[in-house]
């Protein structure tokens, strides 16, 4: 049995899979869902399309700041990781 991946491509979904588990990490329970938004998200994307993300969370902004904050590292990290353009 395979499962079904998000796009097609094998690099971005490997991102996909590290900032979601990384947010979550982060988060604990305030993580409530990472979402991938976007062209690639409807399945209009070409070379040149950036990667957009959304982070869900349960809590109010205020009470995440901290949280979020480390989470922009992990995002960093990632982007880098796979190669994208800053």
């Amino acid at each position: 049995m395979t499962t079904k991946q998000p796009t097609p491509d094998a690099t971005l979904n490997a991102a996909l899979l590290d900032l979601g588990q990384g947010a979550q990490a982060i988060l604990g329970d305030t993580f409530t869902a990472a979402y991938l938004q976007g062209s690639f998200a409807v399945g209009d994307f070409d070379v040149h399309s950036d990667v957009d993300w959304l982070i869900v969370i349960e809590d109010e902004l205020s009470l995440a700041q901290a949280q979020l904050a480390a989470l922009q590292t992990i995002a960093l990290a990632v982007s880098q990781q796979y190669g994208a353009a800053e």
